[in-house]
C-alpha cells in the first residue's frame, strides 16, 4: 500500500475507514495478512469484523440513551415553570446541542460504517462535520458560565442582579450557539468528499498535514477546551476556597437565625459540585480526541498509526465523544433528587412525588397533583435560584 493512501486514509471517525485499508492491503499485495480472510475472495465483498458490530452497538446505544435523556431534560425546563432557572435553563441548552448531535450524527456514522464506505454527498459531509464542533463548543462553554453563575453565587453574591435575570440567561444561551456556530464554520469549508479511490468514498474533516488544518486544530484545542477547562479550574479554586472559609466561619447548626444561611450554603454546595461533576466529564471524554487529532496532524507516524493500539485508541476517543454526549442526563439523576423524581414523572409515568424547587435544594416543595391547581407561591430558598425571577409553587394535595 502507497504511503499516501495510508497517510490520506488515517482519519479519526474512521472504523469503516480502518477496514477499508485493510481490504485495500489485501488486494494491492495478495498477502496474507491479518484480517484478509474477512472478505470474500471470491465476490470481494465486506464482511463486517466484531470490532465494527461493537462500535455500531454502542454508537446507537449511547445515541439512544442521549436522544431519551437530553429530550427528555430539555422538555422538563420547558413545561415546568419552577425549573426554569439560571443553572437548570444552561443546562437544558447543553442537553439540546448534545441532542442534535446525535439526532444527526448518529443514523450517519452507523449507516457509513456499515457499507465500509461514504455513501452520502458533499453536503452532508460538510454539515455533519461542522455539528460535532459546534454541540463541543455548545458544551464546554455551557460549563462555563454555570461556572461563573456558581462562582457569583457563592463567592460575590450581593453582586447578583435580581431584575431581569430571565433574559439575561436566554440571551447568553443563544450567545453561546452562535459563537459555537461561528468557531465550526472552518470545518464546514474544509470538509470535504474523497472518491478517487474507486469503489471507495471518505467524508474528511480537515485536510492532513496542510497548514489550514493544523492551525484549526491548534486553534480549535486552545479555544474550545484549554481555554475553558483553566477558567473553570480558576473558579472552582476560589469556589473551593470560599466555601471553606464559610464553613470555618458558620455559627452552630442550633442557631435559629443561621438555619437558612445553613440551607442556602449547602444547597449551593450541591449545585456547584454536580456543575464540576459535568465539567470532569466531558474533559475525560474530550481529552483522547484532541490527543489523536494533534498527533494526526503534528506527528504523524505511519507505523504507529496502522498499529493495533492506536487503532484502538482511535476508535475509544470517538466513542467516547458520543458517551459524552448521552452522559450528562444519567449523572443528573444520580446527583439530583429532582430530575430523578422529575425523569420518573415522564419515562416512567409516575406521579405524585414530592418534588424540590430548583436543582438540588432542599426547602420548598410542591406535590404533583393535577386535580389541585390551587397552590400557593413561594420563593425558592436558594438566593441562587431567586435571581432568575421565578417563583416556585408549593402546592398541597
Amino acid at each position: 500500500m502507497s504511503s499516501d493512501i495510508i497517510h490520506k486514509y488515517a482519519w479519526p471517525n474512521a472504523t469503516a475507514v480502518a477496514q477499508t485499508l485493510q481490504h485495500m492491503a489485501c488486494n494491492e499485495t495478495s498477502s496474507n495478512l491479518s484480517g484478509c480472510n474477512d472478505f470474500e475472495e471470491d465476490s470481494g465483498d465486506y464482511i463486517m469484523p466484531i470490532d465494527a458490530y461493537i462500535s455500531i452497538f454502542l454508537i446507537l446505544l449511547f445515541g439512544a440513551i442521549g436522544l431519551i435523556g437530553n429530550g427528555t431534560l430539555v422538555f422538563i425546563v420547558i413545561l415546568n415553570r419552577d425549573m426554569r432557572t439560571v443553572p437548570n435553563v444552561l443546562i437544558a441548552s447543553l442537553a439540546l446541542g448534545d441532542f442534535l448531535f446525535l439526532l444527526i450524527s448518529v443514523p450517519f456514522t452507523v449507516i457509513s460504517n456499515i457499507h465500509n464506505t461514504y455513501v452520502f454527498g458533499e453536503a452532508v459531509c460538510k454539515f455533519t462535520s461542522m455539528l460535532p464542533v459546534m454541540s463541543e463548543g455548545v458544551s464546554v462553554f455551557t460549563l462555563a458560565a454555570m461556572s461563573h453563575d456558581r462562582y457569583t453565587a457563592i463567592v460575590k453574591p450581593m453582586h447578583r442582579r435580581k431584575s431581569g435575570a430571565a433574559m439575561r440567561i436566554y440571551t447568553l444561551a443563544v450567545s453561546i450557539w452562535i459563537m459555537s456556530f461561528m468557531l465550526s464554520i472552518p470545518s464546514l469549508v474544509l470538509s470535504y468528499v474523497e472518491s478517487k479511490y474507486t469503489p471507495y468514498k471518505f467524508c474528511f474533516y480537515l485536510p492532513h498535514e496542510t497548514k489550514s488544518a493544523k492551525i484549526h486544530e491548534t486553534f480549535r484545542c486552545i479555544l474550545m477546551f484549554i481555554l475553558p477547562l483553566l477558567v473553570i479550574s480558576v473558579y472552582y479554586m476560589l469556589i473551593a476556597l470560599k466555601l471553606l472559609e464559610s464553613s470555618l466561619n458558620m455559627p452552630g447548626e442550633g442557631v435559629a437565625d443561621t438555619g437558612q444561611a445553613t440551607k442556602q450554603v449547602r444547597a449551593r454546595r450541591r449545585l456547584a459540585r454536580t456543575v464540576l461533576v459535568l465539567v470532569v466529564l466531558f474533559g475525560l471524554c474530550w481529552l483522547p480526541h484532541f490527543i489523536y487529532r494533534l498527533m494526526f496532524q503534528f506527528n504523524f507516524d505511519e507505523d504507529l498509526f496502522m498499529t493495533t493500539g492506536m487503532y484502538v485508541f482511535q476508535l475509544l476517543s470517538n466513542l467516547l465523544t458520543y458517551l459524552n454526549a448521552c452522559i450528562n442526563p444519567v449523572a443528573l439523576c444520580f446527583l439530583s433528587k429532582t430530575y430523578r423524581k422529575y425523569y420518573l414523572k415522564y419515562l416512567c409515568c409516575r406521579h405524585g412525588g414530592i418534588l424540590t424547587t430548583g436543582l438540588l435544594v432542599k426547602g420548598t416543595t410542591y406535590q404533583l397533583s393535577p386535580t389541585n391547581p390551587d397552590c400557593k407561591r413561594a420563593m425558592a430558598t436558594d438566593d441562587s435560584f431567586r435571581n432568575s425571577s421565578v417563583e416556585t409553587k408549593t402546592c398541597t394535595v
